[in-house]
């Protein structure tokens, strides 16, 4: 039994280390006119955003991302007046490939 449940903790510990996340930074240029901060905006479909992050008076971001999922973005201004339009759009995906076994 110990046997069974070491391999079995070697395995887990060998995928986790395989199909980690990773990091990516997200840049932009400043918008005119007053800014007080930006919305990060992403989704998993175009133009379908789920999530929303304030990342304050900053031009860029990193955020975490998963393998083989494909991530897309925008970028809104905002201050006193409200927020701006989306910016262009961009998407993501981090592809991975089970590497192969050796024989």
């Amino acid at each position: 039994m110990k046997k069974i449940i070491f391999f079995l903790i070697g395995i887990w510990l060998s995928l986790a280390g395989i199909c980690q996340a990773k990091t990516i930074t997200l840049t932009w240029d400043a918008s005119s006119g007053e800014v007080w901060g930006y919305n990060l905006y992403y989704g998993f479909a175009s133009g379908s955003y789920e999530y929303v992050i304030d990342v304050g008076d900053t031009l860029e971001y990193s955020l975490e991302v998963e393998p083989n999922v494909k991530y897309y973005f925008a970028v809104t201004a905002y201050n006193g007046n409200g927020e701006s339009g989306y910016s262009n759009e961009v998407f993501y995906e981090y592809i991975f490939n089970d590497p192969p076994i050796a024989n």
